[in-house]
């Protein structure tokens, strides 16, 4: 509703503007072919301001006009061709504007029990300010793809410096650190870092971006097959990473990331690492169990239980899983 009223009003404010667009005093417009033939002056300034709006368009001078309309800011606007379908935009924005028109009409206005029953799908809704409507990710994924990671490091840098805090796209550190992963995952490493550290520098005080760019270090040393090397690496940063960066959770993951791998003994060393650095924690303990007895090393699964509810026997998970891997060892004896 507030959003509504925000509109009406800035539409008042600036309805001499919009009707300027079109340099008309009749209503008969040539063309129209989503808006209706009778469309007056009044209600084609609104359509179009809310074009401007939400693709986030220069209203100064009519010159957001000129992406899907035939003109030049060194004419007159009355001898702008408004009618012309020249632009290829001006098509996308037909296909668009009937897109919002059965939303709106067809969809939306059949919910039943709507939070709020004025509400209406524009083209802020998407675009959100922008003419591109792709998520962040997206973007800088073509970026990279097309251009390098230079150039996506730079398309991330300004798309931030115009449009963080606008709600246009979202900044929040994990789409960086997903998009780093993906990077990583198409083999691209070297970018993939890049992309993490950009992400760091833009979020200093978030664990999110800390975090991430210290594990796929680790990945990355990992995937070269190098674990002594990353556990090493590990140790070192314990020290100096800032809590809720570097912890048993970091490891625990990388190493049921590499046993779905099949690489079973490095699994089970970065899992006995884990333990021996956080012995009194009980997921690096119940992920070694478990690994060990995935690995048809049933005894030493049980092993692993049978010291851990020995030292805290105040622990009914570690209890609860002892008692389940004894009992099927003794139901496959039967």
């Amino acid at each position: 509703m507030y959003f509504k009223k925000y509109l009406l009003a800035l539409a008042t404010l600036q309805f001499l503007l919009a009707a300027a667009l079109y340099g008309q005093e009749t209503t008969e417009y040539e063309n129209l072919k989503v808006l209706s033939p009778d469309t007056t002056r009044e209600e084609l300034g609104m359509a179009m301001l809310q074009n401007l709006q939400g693709l986030g368009l220069p209203r100064r001078q009519r010159e957001g006009c000129l992406y899907c309309h035939v003109g030049s800011m060194d004419l007159p606007v009355g001898e702008w061709d408004f009618a012309s379908d020249d632009k290829a935009t001006k098509a996308k924005a037909r296909v668009m504007m009937q897109m919002v028109k059965d939303i709106n009409t067809s969809h939306i206005a059949s919910l039943d029990g709507r939070i709020d029953d004025d509400f209406q799908v524009t083209c802020y809704t998407c675009h959100a300010g922008r003419t591109d409507p792709r998520p962040l990710a997206t973007v800088i994924r073509e970026t990279w793809a097309t251009e390098g990671v230079g150039a996506a490091t730079g398309k991330y840098r300004e798309l931030r410096e115009r449009y963080f805090g606008a709600g246009a796209y979202d900044f929040r550190p994990a789409i960086l650190s997903g998009l780093a992963n993906g990077v990583a995952g198409a083999g691209a490493w070297d970018d993939a870092l890049v992309l993490a550290t950009l992400n760091e520098s833009a979020n200093p005080e978030s664990l999110t971006a800390s975090r991430a760019r210290f594990t796929l270090q680790l990945n990355r040393q990992i995937e070269e097959r190098d674990v002594s090397q990353a556990l090493q690496y590990f140790v070192r940063e314990r020290a100096n990473e800032r809590p809720g960066v570097v912890d048993l959770s970091v490891l625990d993951g990388l190493g049921w990331g590499i046993y779905r791998q099949e690489r079973i003994e490095e699994a089970l060393q970065i899992f006995r690492s884990n333990v021996d650095l956080y012995p009194d924690e009980y997921i690096p303990n119940e992920s070694l169990g478990d690994a060990l007895w995935f690995s048809d090393d049933l005894a030493g699964g049980i092993a692993v239980f049978e010291i851990w509810v020995a030292a805290h026997p105040e622990n009914d998970m570690g209890r609860r899983r002892l008692l389940n891997m004894q009992e099927e060892i003794r139901l496959n004896r039967e």
